[in-house]
């Protein structure tokens, strides 16, 4: 039974029990627990393609931030799942304050990280359209290790303040014998909440949200261009084939020098080893922007709801724990952590629809059959 229920207007006790029990818990524990797997493996893989350029040290720096995630996200929906089913304390542990010193914010600390680290990557190749000659000098291996963990640094001191106001202590209950491990929040809990909730939360999705719909534009611009500009000159060769092909029937073979019939095959051989790296490193370049391309699309699908949750929690007051929409309140943050959890473990499908090399790894390291 939910504990601060006090009769949702739009959800009944019965629908939010069936839908969190049966529904968003479990898929989201099968979803948390792919993660792990999936990022696992993108880690290993990323780190054995040698040598590595600014765009897989960066993600690998995402699967990094997406397996903490899901490596969190497990045991916090396990004790989640536990409490729904009437369990509330564990060896004498409070599970409620258990989730709330160890889960409660590490989780939204790597969700955020992931987010700057997506908003980077994103910026990054969107800039390569705007400027591609710039990206190799502006972004090089060093700088890009420096922002990154600038990045998990900066994030983690933020939210420093939450993780040292509270903690696990043994407490007597009024009406109890035993001692139980329970929450004790430090002066300056309230303050710290805060100081979160106004720095990487809302304006922090608001921002990247902003940030990322603008480079998957530029990204999008840049790839339609490049596969127009492909289709030109697919089409000027064509042309220029076949108006070369008419002079030829038109001439007598017997008139022909032996210069002449051995220019050609001579001009081929020149022109096609110096075209092939080009086009294959051009070909390369664009197989990764669609790469960050996707992961980006992917992002503000899946974190969209949670700005729209944001909006709804400042404009409705009662939209929150233990009021007219507390129902609402928390199935909307269940789903919030589903699309999360989704979002950090498909990325291994786009690696492996576009990433040739990731793809060979990854053939030869799990694929030996």
């Amino acid at each position: 039974m939910n504990s601060y229920a006090i009769g949702s207007p739009l959800v009944s006790e019965d629908l939010f029990n069936i839908l969190r029990r049966a529904f968003i818990i479990p898929t989201n524990i099968v979803f948390a627990c792919f993660g792990i797997i999936n990022n696992l493996a993108n880690i290993i893989i990323f780190t054995k393609m040698t040598p590595m350029d600014t765009m897989t040290i960066s993600f690998t720096a995402l699967a990094v931030s997406d397996l903490f995630y899901s490596c969190l996200s497990v045991p916090s929906l396990i004790v989640n799942a536990l409490m729904q089913s009437g369990i509330r304390s564990l060896y004498n542990v409070d599970l409620r304050s258990l989730v709330f010193v160890l889960f409660l914010y590490q989780i939204p600390l790597f969700h955020k990280i992931s987010i700057a680290i997506t908003t980077f990557m994103s910026c990054e190749r969107s800039l390569c359209v705007v400027k591609p000659f710039l990206v190799k000098q502006i972004f090089t291996k060093r700088r890009v290790v420096i922002i990154l963990i600038a990045i998990y640094v900066s994030l983690t001191a933020l939210f420093m303040p939450v993780f040292t106001t509270a903690k696990l202590v043994w407490r007597k209950p009024f009406n109890r014998t035993t001692r139980t491990l329970r929450l004790h929040a430090l002066p300056g809990r309230f303050t710290a909440e805060n100081v979160v909730q106004l720095s990487v939360g809302f304006p922090l999705v608001l921002a990247t949200e902003v940030i990322i719909s603008i480079a998957a534009v530029l990204m999008a611009t840049g790839l339609r261009r490049h596969q127009q500009f492909r289709q030109d000159v697919a089409s000027s060769i064509t042309k220029s084939g076949r108006g070369k092909e008419k002079p030829a029937l038109q001439t007598d073979p017997s008139q022909a020098t032996p210069t002449s019939t051995e220019s050609n095959p001579g001009e081929d051989q020149t022109r096609t080893p110096a075209s092939t790296p080009a086009e294959s490193a051009s070909s390369k370049e664009q197989r990764l922007i669609k790469t960050v391309f996707i992961v980006a699309v992917t992002h503000v699908v899946t974190n969209s709801p949670q700005l729209i949750y944001y909006v709804v929690y400042y404009l409705e007051p009662e939209f929150q724990i233990a009021k007219r929409y507390n129902n609402i309140y928390i199935l909307s943050g269940g789903l919030i952590n589903l699309l999360n959890s989704l979002n950090g473990m498909v990325n291994i499908f786009v690696y492996l629809s576009l990433n040739m090399k990731y793809k060979m790894l990854f053939k030869k390291l799990f694929c030996r059959m």
